[in-house]
């Protein structure tokens, strides 16, 4: 029995998320080149920065598999614009995130 009612590649999609997000937590060392220097560095683990990464990517993440699923079963017109919204505000959320620090 699946779990949320979900049609089969949308639990596949789940579990592939589900991966993601536990081998963002595994604790390896990062290497880094900087492209300014050239130079290569270990960057050492971070849990916090890790949390960080796992939490802007569980809404694209859930609306990945939610929308797999919408496929599969059909009737998506709503969702379709409803998704298209969320990804709109997640990237700008990200834009901002990542060049305004």
């Amino acid at each position: 029995m699946r779990p949320w009612n979900l049609s089969t590649p949308a639990y596949v999609a789940l579990i592939a998320s589900i991966i993601l997000v536990l081998s963002l937590l595994l604790p390896v060392d990062i290497a880094v080149v900087d492209p300014d220097t050239e130079s290569a560095f270990v960057e050492k683990y971070n849990l916090k920065r890790r949390l960080v990464m796992i939490m802007l990517l569980s809404l694209p993440l859930a609306i990945h598999v939610y929308s797999i699923n919408c496929l599969q079963v059909g009737n998506c017109v709503v969702w379709s614009w409803i998704v298209t919204g969320t990804v709109l505000l997640w990237i700008f959320s990200f834009l901002v995130i990542a060049f305004y620090q």
